[in-house]
């Protein structure tokens, strides 16, 4: 597990992805900025899931496959998607390491 400003993720043991605290910027990657108290399933990311990481306004995953996911705040291109969209509110491939 991994925790940051105001958030935090967890994998289980299928790999799946759960994560609680300040929603903000989409962070949390349930596809809105809402908060939650208690660990919840990221959806889209129900396993395979073998790292995590929390930044500050942003999260990140790599899957057993090796594909690189992020979310939350992409301003400066910090998501690595090619944009400088506000923000990513569920994981989303970063291409260039597809």
């Amino acid at each position: 597990s991994k925790g940051s400003y105001g958030h935090a993720l967890a994998i289980d043991e299928t790999g799946g992805i759960w994560s609680w605290g300040d929603g903000d910027y989409g962070k949390l990657g349930h596809g809105n900025t809402n908060p939650t108290n208690k660990p919840k399933l990221i959806e889209t990311m129900r396993r395979n899931v073998a790292f995590v990481s929390c930044g500050f306004k942003h999260s990140a995953c790599i899957t057993t496959d090796g594909e690189l996911y992020t979310w939350g705040m992409g301003d400066y291109g910090r998501l690595g998607h090619g944009d400088s969209n506000d923000s990513h509110n569920a994981p989303k491939l970063v291409e260039r390491f597809a």
